[in-house]
């Protein structure tokens, strides 16, 4: 009898625009999926753009989330912030 491999695990970055406790299909939509992909094992971040009131580096459950606030600065200049504030060194598969 042979045994199912193990699924790899992967490093899942999801970025909206909110996140729970904020109201909304999308929301809840976002958060079912990255708890799912949490629970079989992934590491899954999210980042809530709009949503800065959010404490640095909430959990939810196992699903880590981050405020990023990019309001107020230039559109070439918020895309380099936002790339360095969601990295922070590490590398995402998906």
């Amino acid at each position: 009898m042979t045994t199912p491999e193990a699924e790899p695990r992967l490093r899942i970055l999801h970025v909206v625009d909110n996140y729970p406790p904020v109201p909304g299909g999308m929301e809840r939509a976002v958060q079912a999926l990255a708890r799912g992909q949490a629970e079989r094992g992934h590491d899954v971040r999210v980042a809530a753009l709009a949503n800065p009131e959010l404490p640095v580096d909430a959990l939810d459950g196992q699903v880590r989330v981050r405020p990023v606030d990019t309001l107020g600065s230039s559109l070439p200049r918020r895309q380099l912030q936002l790339g360095s504030q969601l990295t922070a060194g590490l590398q995402y598969n998906v």
